[in-house]
């Protein structure tokens, strides 16, 4: 299945955030929905969209943007068809698994995988576009319910109490058993005489009756004519759940992201049962497992100390070691006021020199200030060129310096008298008109630089830029990062970026082969891309990382490309997701990170804060800042 590139960005959808390493567990989910779609047209076997994957497609076209599994639904006799098909035909390390596969399978439903092993790695990672832990999707088989209000009150109960005793006989493996073995035993014997079958005790027991639910109770009534369908370990729960046969008489064709799924034909009638009236409103809500489906698979790997492909990790004294690593920018002023000491102090010596009848000395002292204030005519001439007011005073001092040398090597009798107050006087004035005119005149703009990587990310930084064109206190340039996309191992997959210039009129535009950060060293440079090398679908040009800019500049600002809705406490999803978003080097180097509000730089540091300790707290609540994204200034 062909994703282009650009499918494994991260990207917001409805106000969610949805990372990289999500969309390629959506990617591996589609390779495996693609093999259960190949066996059902193969072996005429019908197979529906399901739950939160039949809402997706119908209400997004696509996946929820806070879903992160596939569910499928077919009715008994296609369910029965396809497995038998499925562990014949699967290919490319899928396979089947359901209660008789592991004794710690505990549902009714049937799940293909893409790996029997923890990992995917080599060819299998490239088979499932990068995402290195197991993916795959869920199958609920429906089964139809008894039409005879008294027999599904029995039928109920019976279904209840199997499934409660399959719970029993789990915990009691786990040591939580709620009642006593003697009273377990007491109910596996009562299963035997509701189900009139005898169990082998040398076999699990949990086993035995999962085959008695598969085989003889929730198929009893297939066949019967009955009206309404459901999915029995549902019903159990809610005996509300229960959908119109007629419903599933039939499929259509619908867009799911980058391909096509099945809904059943009166999908409308079944979510309007399954989710309420409201079916169309987008809700936040949970699931039966826990969000992202991978995040056991993740932590199981930080508990190993094999870690995650590109979990980025940071400790508060890199951080220190980084920032103690930054150059500092020396201006102009900073080299010509560094001068000023040593002429104050060369003059002093000079009128002691005097003072004390030491004329060869102060003649070669003399010489030395006048080749200095040369050497800074120059400096200036090559930054500023010729004709500036600092020169003209530094030629000013050197006529004063060849007029004192001569002064001193043929003195009058009238010069002797009150020569060494005279050489002070005129000395201190040429020193203070210097630092004046040089305060005055060479005064540097301060410089930003804008490192977009993205066209269509500039909105997130235009406001600003705009700003500071508009001071006249600043020169601005736009230099947008080379970025490369990255393939299934997580290698670039071109030897030469990709390198946008597509932006609005009157964005000029900077080349990086032709700036010499070292030299110019600009006072600030904001950045838009916190990723640096831990990101699954692509990476900037590693100049351009976050760590790296930050020696060559005084502040280094991230504004985040996005604008999402807000992270409340009760969002988990939204905040499992913001994770991958927060914990980025963007964020960490940066010496300031604006974002869209308070109530999201409160999530931004409460998340970094569980991330990397207590003891760091104060260091993001200086750092980062609520005044807003430039979107909201573009939106005005």
């Amino acid at each position: 299945m062909e994703f282009p590139d650009s499918y494994f960005e991260d990207e917001v959808r409805e106000g969610f955030y949805i990372s990289s390493l999500m969309k390629r567990a959506w990617a591996a989910q589609m390779e495996v929905l693609e093999q259960v779609q190949t066996i059902c047209e193969r072996h005429d076997i019908r197979y529906f969209a399901e739950w939160g994957t039949l809402l997706g497609a119908i209400r997004h076209g696509g996946r929820i943007p806070w879903d992160d599994d596939i569910d499928l639904c077919m009715l008994r006799e296609d369910y029965s068809r396809f497995r038998e098909a499925a562990e014949r035909e699967l290919t490319d390390g899928c396979w089947f698994m359901d209660y008789r596969w592991s004794d710690d399978f505990d549902h009714t439903i049937g799940r293909i995988i893409n790996s029997r092993v923890l990992v995917v790695e080599g060819e299998a990672l490239e088979k499932y576009h990068g995402f290195p832990y197991v993916a795959g999707l869920d199958i609920f088989c429906l089964d139809e319910l008894p039409s005879d209000s008294r027999e599904e009150e029995d039928y109920f109960e019976l279904v209840r109490f199997l499934y409660t005793l399959i719970n029993e006989i789990r915990m009691d493996k786990e040591g939580v058993l709620p009642v006593a073995p003697a009273e377990l035993e007491r109910h596996i014997r009562r299963a035997e005489q509701l189900c009139h079958v005898s169990f082998d005790r040398s076999r699990p027991v949990k086993q035995q009756l999962y085959e008695i639910l598969e085989r003889d109770v929730e198929p009893r009534y297939a066949g019967t004519g009955a009206g309404e369908i459901t999915s029995i370990p549902w019903w159990r729960r809610n005996r509300a759940y229960r959908l119109p046969k007629a419903c599933y008489t039939s499929g259509v064709k619908v867009p799911f992201e980058n391909t096509e799924i099945i809904v059943p034909a009166g999908y409308e009638e079944l979510l309007r049962r399954k989710y309420g009236a409201g079916w169309m409103i987008p809700v936040r809500g949970g699931s039966a497992h826990e969000y992202p489906s991978y995040k056991e698979q993740q932590k199981f790997l930080e508990e190993e100390d094999a870690g995650s492909l590109f979990a980025f990790r940071f400790s508060q004294k890199e951080m220190e070691e980084t920032e103690g690593s930054r150059q500092r920018k020396e201006t102009l002023l900073d080299k010509v006021t560094g001068f000023l000491p040593l002429f104050h102090e060369a003059h002093g010596e000079i009128c002691s020199s005097v003072q004390n009848g030491a004329s060869e000395q102060a003649l070669a002292l003399l010489g030395e200030c006048q080749n200095a204030a040369i050497e800074l005519g120059t400096i200036i001439e090559e930054e500023r060129g010729e004709g500036t007011a600092s020169v003209g005073v530094l030629e000013q001092y050197c006529e004063t310096m060849f007029r004192l040398h001569r002064m001193l090597q043929e003195p009058s009798p009238r010069e002797m008298d009150g020569m060494t107050a005279r050489f002070s006087a005129e000395l201190s004035a040429m020193e203070e008109l210097l630092s004046a005119t040089a305060a005055e005149e060479l005064k540097d703009k301060k410089e930003v630089v804008f490192i977009p990587y993205k066209t269509s990310f500039w909105g997130a930084m235009e406001s600003v830029w705009q700003a500071a064109v508009q001071d006249s206190e600043y020169s601005v340039v736009v230099m947008p990062a080379p970025y490369f996309y990255k393939d299934a191992s997580g290698r670039a997959k071109t030897e030469e970026p990709h390198y946008e210039t597509g932006y609005p009129q009157g964005v000029d535009l900077t080349s990086y082969e032709e700036y010499n950060f070292e030299s110019r060293h600009p006072d600030r440079i904001v950045i838009q891309y916190p990723y640096d090398e831990y990101h699954y679908g692509l990476t900037i040009h590693p100049f351009f990382y976050a760590k790296n800019l930050k020696k060559y500049t005084e502040q280094l600002v991230y504004i985040p490309p996005f604008v999402m809705d807000e992270a409340g406490p009760e969002d988990d999803r939204a905040r499992e997701m913001l994770k991958a978003f927060c914990n980025t080097p963007g964020l960490v180097y940066a010496d300031n990170v604006i974002v869209q509000s308070g109530q999201m730089r409160q999530t931004y540091i409460e998340l970094l804060t569980e991330f990397a300790g207590e003891e760091t707290r104060e260091i993001w609540e200086k750092k980062i800042l609520g005044l807003g994204s430039p979107l909201y200034d573009a939106e005005r």
